[in-house]
């Protein structure tokens, strides 16, 4: 799962465009409704609720995309709590608008791809049958 600094970059664009006219009025009270929580947050939770932790760790992963049009399209369908709140004949623009602003500050590559570095929780936890939750 996404964990903490995940996808930093484009979530940085993403705001940097919706805080911006004309954009700007469709975020009115949007709060983000995804967690990437780190490992010392993540550790707290799962002890709450009596997992036992063997392996809890934050992985660098490289996410490649086919250029512009690939970032696009995972812009379209992965952050949809942002794009869904555009209306529909904006929705394109909007989205450009998010891959060009990346695409300032994480260029494509050589060979014309797309990069996003993706920071991922991995957990490797037990629970024991004989325990209740703490909460």
């Amino acid at each position: 799962m996404g964990g903490k600094g995940d996808a930093a970059d484009m979530r940085a664009a993403i705001d940097r465009v919706k805080d911006t006219a004309p954009w700007l009025q469709y975020f009115i009270g949007f709060e983000f409704p995804y967690t990437f929580p780190g490992v010392d947050e993540y550790r707290v939770m799962l002890e709450a609720a009596r997992f036992t932790v063997k392996r809890l760790e934050l992985v660098a992963k490289d996410m490649v995309h086919q250029g512009q049009d690939g970032l696009a399209s995972w812009i379209r369908t992965t952050w949809m709590p942002y794009t869904q709140r555009i209306p529909e004949n904006l929705r394109e623009s909007f989205i450009e608008a998010v891959y060009s602003s990346y695409l300032e500050q994480v260029p494509l590559s050589v060979d014309g791809t797309a990069h996003v570095a993706m920071a991922l929780l991995e957990v490797e936890a037990v629970k024991s049958a004989n325990l209740k939750p703490a909460y």
